[in-house]
């Protein structure tokens, strides 16, 4: 096309070389050039047009793969923590909840059968009883996060933030632990200023706190402390719960509060927890607009933090 433009321009130039053309010819091959030259400029710009558009087109096709993908891996990662929860029900049910039931039946049997032959002796008879109660407690605890963490998964428990003070909240959670820790010799503080208030579901945070110094109970020796500490730190509080127990493997920080495979650790006390507590603290902490992370050395303790708003978000 521009070849022909040109030749045209060309044969211009020589017929105004030649002098042999008037002035209405050259007129003539001038207003020919120049529609020719609006043409192309036309047909470049339609061309330009038509290029936009399919690039517009090539760039909301990308958009759309990039949305989908997008989209498939949401899904793909839902299907992963769906049957990662699956398989962490399963595993309760089948083992941390059939192995004691089990433990319970011998026991109650055993305890039946040779109580009435006058075979176990009055220390023997304690000895079981206090089985039988730490496993009943044990199983009522489990099956208390399971079906919180159940009902949390179908949306059954509404966040209902008031505000509410920390000191309070605590002392009454302590309240709730004060025989296991005077059993195991265990010191229950709390360093928190009485002023201190937070804008949470006093419910839920309740929840956190029994999970995390029932854990703490579990993993402190006999003659150790747990303390609970809050401070402000606007917009946040941020609340410490802090024990020097046995401490966490570093292999298990990084899955403390995922939804996997469990690596089961047993208290000093021999006491066996499976880790769905600590998922449902991260939930209800996140519920309420908070954060939860942990630091710990094996042998020397952990700290559990976690921050809650202070004021309504």
């Amino acid at each position: 096309m521009f070849n022909r433009e040109l030749n045209n321009l060309n044969d211009a130039i020589g017929i105004l070389n030649k002098h042999d053309c008037t002035i209405d010819e050259l007129r003539k091959e001038y207003r020919l050039l120049v529609f020719k030259y609006e043409k192309l400029v036309k047909d470049m710009m339609k061309i330009t047009r038509i290029g936009d558009r399919q690039q517009n087109k090539l760039m909301n096709a990308n958009e759309k793969i990039r949305q989908q993908k997008n989209e498939l891996e949401d899904l793909n990662n839902q299907l992963r923590e769906a049957n990662a929860a699956k398989d962490k029900v399963f595993s309760i049910i089948a083992h941390d909840l059939r192995n004691p039931l089990q433990f319970l039946l011998f026991s109650s049997d055993l305890l039946g059968s040779e109580y009435k032959e006058g075979e176990l002796e009055e220390k023997s008879i304690r000895k079981y009883i206090d089985k039988v109660f730490n496993t009943a407690k044990n199983m009522s605890e489990l099956l208390e996060n399971l079906l919180q963490w159940a009902r949390s998964q179908y949306g059954e428990i509404e966040c209902r933030p008031e505000t509410v003070n920390i000191m309070g909240m605590v002392s009454e959670v302590f309240k709730f632990f004060n025989d296991s820790a005077e059993k195991k010799k265990i010191a229950l503080q709390s360093r928190i200023d009485e002023n201190i208030t937070a804008y949470v579901d006093e419910n839920m945070i309740k929840t956190v706190l029994r999970n995390l110094i029932n854990n703490a109970l579990k993993f402190t020796h006999p003659g150790g402390v747990i303390t609970v500490t809050a401070e402000e730190t606007p917009p946040y509080v941020v609340i410490d719960v802090i024990d020097n127990g046995v401490g966490i493997p570093v292999k298990k920080l990084s899955s403390l509060f995922s939804m996997g495979p469990s690596i089961i650790t047993q208290g000093t006390n021999k006491e066996q927890g499976t880790g769905l507590g600590l998922i449902l603290c991260k939930e209800f902490v996140i519920k309420n607009g908070g954060a939860i992370g942990v630091t710990s050395e094996p042998g020397k303790g952990s700290c559990f933090r976690f921050t809650l708003p202070k004021q309504e978000i």
